[in-house]
């Protein structure tokens, strides 16, 4: 546990340290673009396992319905039609993040 701490230290502090300064053109601080990189390094991998489990139940939905589309899809459109990732307008509230499918 310790060795994965430095590790996730180490990663984040060469991110922050090479933020160079045509980002803050875009209007956003560089404390937005630290909690935009925070906020990933544990959003990404949780919606990949999120997604693929909801890959794996669709697609065995799919097979258990005899081949209905309809049933795949009411379980991708949670699971997989969704947000990936944390931009830096989603933490600033102009945008909306999806982690379980958006409402269109």
């Amino acid at each position: 546990m310790r060795r994965l701490t430095l590790v996730m230290v180490a990663v984040l502090s060469s991110i922050v340290l090479q933020v160079s300064p045509s980002w803050a053109d875009e209007g956003h601080s560089a404390i937005v673009w630290v909690g935009t990189v925070a906020t990933n390094l544990f959003y990404i991998p949780v919606k990949a396992v999120h997604g693929a489990f909801g890959g794996l139940v669709g697609g065995l939905g799919w097979l258990v319905s005899g081949g209905n589309p309809n049933v795949a899809n009411a379980v991708f459109d949670h699971t997989l039609y969704a947000s990936w990732y944390v931009s830096p307008e989603m933490l600033e509230g102009k945008e909306d993040l999806y982690f379980f499918g958006s409402p269109d």
